[in-house]
């Protein structure tokens, strides 16, 4: 599997910031990866839950809810997804980083479907990934009204750089 994160300090509090980031209606608006979203048999998110996701480019995949710990942690698996992906799981955290800011850590977890393809191509993708949630994390700060972001880390400064790790 490979890891990919993008790391912020927001000027906003984290109860913001996590509604914002699960409101779907909302979502919508200042999301730029995600073109649609419904939920599967629920109104709204909560462990266990499914969810169908369209990103802006066209790929589908369907996700189950496995953390939902309001204002703080988020994580997704996939269930259903691109014939590219053999495992999909993204995590969204977020901490009070003092004074009205929070720190912000999106982190995705994938492996390409075939172990020969995730060697040829999966440094292509996790650059491609770690770009969207770059500008994920850029339309959240200035969704919540706080065009004036600290610290996005540059991914060779972050404290989560790509890793690769081949389960045994």
């Amino acid at each position: 599997m490979t890891t990919v994160c993008a790391t912020a300090e927001i000027e906003a509090p984290a109860a913001q910031l996590f509604a914002l980031s699960q409101d779907h209606g909302a979502r919508l608006r200042w999301d730029p990866f995600v073109r649609r979203m419904a939920f599967i048999g629920a109104t709204e998110a909560a462990r266990d839950v499914r969810a169908h996701v369209v990103a802006s480019n066209g790929l589908a995949m369907e996700v189950r809810y496995t953390v939902f710990d309001p204002p703080r942690h988020v994580a997704v698996t996939m269930t259903r997804g691109p014939w590219l992906f053999g495992a999909f799981a993204g995590a969204w955290t977020f901490r009070d980083g003092g004074q009205g800011r929070t720190r912000i850590e999106f982190r995705y977890h994938f492996a390409l479907r075939w172990p020969w393809l995730h060697a040829l191509l999966g440094g292509l993708v996790a650059r491609h990934l770690r770009a969207v949630m770059h500008a994920r994390v850029r339309a959240l700060a200035a969704h919540a009204g706080r065009a004036e972001r600290e610290a996005l880390s540059a991914q060779a400064r972050s404290p989560c750089a790509a890793t690769t790790a081949w389960p045994d």
